[in-house]
Formats: C-alpha cells, sequence, structure tokens
C-alpha cells in the first residue's frame, strides 16, 4: 500500500506531464481550441465594429459617435461575459479530461465539455471567486495608497513629498506580487478538485488549499518550468520568423524582384507563424491543465499515504 500511495518526485512529475500531453496532443488541442477560437472571434468582432462605426462618426462628437461607442462597449461587454464563461467551462472540462488520462482513460471532446456543461454556474463562480481573492486584498490596499499619492502630490506632479512615496509603491507592487503567486498556488488544483470531487466553487478553493499542503513549493516550481519552456518555444519562433523574413528580404533585394514578391512570401511565412503561435498556445494550456490535475492525483495519494496508519489501526 506505501508503495502505490508513494509521491512522484520532481522528475517524475514533469516526466508523466509530457507523457500525458504527447499522449493525448489531439484532445487536449481540441479542448484548448475552443477558447482560443472564441477569443479570437470575440477579438476581430470588436476590432471589426470599431472600424465599422468610426467612420460614421465623421470624427464628430454627434449622436453618431455616442452610438458608435454605446455599440462598441456593449459587444465589448458581452464579449467579455462570453469569454468568461468560455474559458470557466475549458478549466473544468480539460481538468477531466486530464484526470482520466492519468488514470488511463481515454475520453473524448464531447464528454470533456459534457461534464463542464453540467454545471456551468459552479464553474463559472469558482473562476469569478478565485481572482477576487487575488485581487480583492491588492484592490483594498492599493485604494489607499492611491489615495495618499493623490493627497501628496496636491495638484503638483512636481511635488517633493510625493516621492515620499516611491518606496511605499514598490513595496506594495513587490507585495502584490508576491500574494498573487501564493494566492494562485494555494488554489491551483481547485479545478481538478471540484471536477474529482464534485465540491461546490467554496469548497473546491478550501480543498486546493488543503490538499496542496506539503506540495505548493513543487506546484510553483512546475508551472515555472512549464513557464519557461512555453516562453523559450515562443521567443524560437518569433526568431525563426524574423530569421527567415530577413533571408527573404535580402533574397528579394539581391536578385531585383518585384515588390509583390514581398508580400506573396509574407502572407504563408506570416500564417506559418500564426498557426505555429496557436498550437504551442494549445499546448502551454493544455500543459498546466495536466500539471495540476497530475499534481491533484499525487497529493491526495500522499494525504492517503498519511492517512493510511491511523486507518489501520
Amino acid at each position: 500500500m506505501e508503495a502505490a500511495l508513494d509521491s512522484q518526485s520532481f522528475g517524475q512529475i514533469l516526466n508523466r506531464i509530457w507523457r500525458l500531453l504527447r499522449s493525448n496532443i489531439k484532445l487536449f488541442a481540441a479542448i484548448a481550441s475552443l477558447p482560443l477560437a472564441v477569443g479570437a472571434g470575440l477579438y476581430g468582432l470588436i476590432f471589426a465594429l470599431v472600424f465599422a462605426t468610426v467612420p460614421l462618426a465623421h470624427g464628430s462628437l454627434g449622436p453618431a459617435l455616442v452610438a458608435a461607442v454605446a455599440v462598441d462597449c456593449v459587444v465589448g461587454l458581452l464579449g467579455f461575459l462570453a469569454a468568461l464563461l468560455i474559458s470557466a467551462l475549458y478549466e473544468p472540462a480539460a481538468s477531466y479530461a486530464a484526470l482520466q488520462a492519468d488514470a488511463g482513460v481515454r475520453v473524448t471532446f464531447r464528454q470533456a465539455y459534457g461534464v463542464a456543461w453540467r454545471r456551468p454556474g459552479r464553474y463559472l463562480w469558482l473562476l469569478i471567486l478565485r481572482q477576487l481573492i487575488i485581487l480583492a486584498p491588492i484592490a483594498l490596499l492599493g485604494a489607499p495608497l492611491a489615495g495618499l499619492w493623490l493627497l501628496l502630490m496636491d495638484g503638483n506632479p512636481n511635488s517633493a513629498a510625493a516621492f515620499l512615496i516611491i518606496p511605499l509603491v514598490v513595496l506594495f507592487y513587490a507585495g502584490a506580487i508576491v500574494w498573487s503567486i501564493l494566492a494562485t498556488i494555494r488554489m491551483a488544483l481547485a479545478y481538478p478538485a471540484s471536477v474529482a470531487e464534485d465540491l461546490t466553487a467554496w469548497d473546491a478553493i478550501c480543498r486546493s488549499n488543503r490538499v496542496s499542503q506539503g506540495g505548493r513549493l513543487r506546484i510553483f516550481l512546475v508551472a515555472l518550468v512549464i513557464y519557461g519552456i512555453s516562453l523559450a518555444v515562443i521567443l524560437g519562433l518569433e526568431l525563426i520568423f524574423f530569421l527567415l523574413l530577413g533571408i527573404g528580404m535580402l533574397l528579394i533585394s539581391a536578385l531585383h524582384l518585384a515588390p509583390v514578391w514581398t508580400y506573396i512570401g509574407l502572407a504563408p511565412l506570416g500564417l506559418l507563424f500564426i498557426g505555429a503561435l496557436i498550437l504551442a498556445s494549445m499546448c502551454m494550456v493544455a500543459a498546466y491543465s495536466i500539471a495540476f490535475a497530475v499534481l491533484y492525483r499525487d497529493q491526495v495519494r500522499l494525504e492517503q499515504m498519511a492517512a493510511a496508519p491511523g486507518a489501520a489501526g
């Protein structure tokens, strides 16, 4: 029993994440494609509306401009709410797929999102509650600090007294970063816990806080490794893109080709670059979902191992 419930090492966790991602890449890419597609579509719609409504205003401050701004704001708000809902559905879907994959069970795209769609309100509230826990203390401390800054400036941006608050601003900024990281680590296992144990939003956050004890440093390091790899991949793609672009521009210039060849060569290269970035983004978000699911199961094993002697007695 102890051998079966033993914790995995840091290297074993990373190896497990990689093997699950590699063997289920199509499933996790499909699950991640939904929020990415919705986000790209909403951004495209908002930009299209902005470019379509601004000319109607003719640079005036009349009713046409007011109507254009109102339409853009309403569409932007609706788009934000839709993106929020899709993100709230993605996390439980990906967590369910990762938990099942870690248990050796294959699921489909429909099954994963079917689990998420059974309780959309719960998962949406979990997403909102998690952000409130992270941002509320920062806002409560930041508001008095901003008021003190305005009071010291007293209408004069160059006031010497205003510079006295700069160390406080630096400390507040550093403290906000530290708090955000610590709170995120404590709540990192909330979605896997909610899906696996059918917990409400608040219970899932409490469960994540309890089950992550003793493994928070490992959670942080795993997330840091995934972030570092993702950043390296994105920077590598950008380097390859600009390198190929520079080589292409030099060839066009050396061969004295018409400028139209620049656009002909840039279009497919740009499409390949965007496609590679999208694929990298899918893999990145999938890796986080798999990592938190694997870490959740491993922390549960540790919890069971700690309770095993008492149960045996």
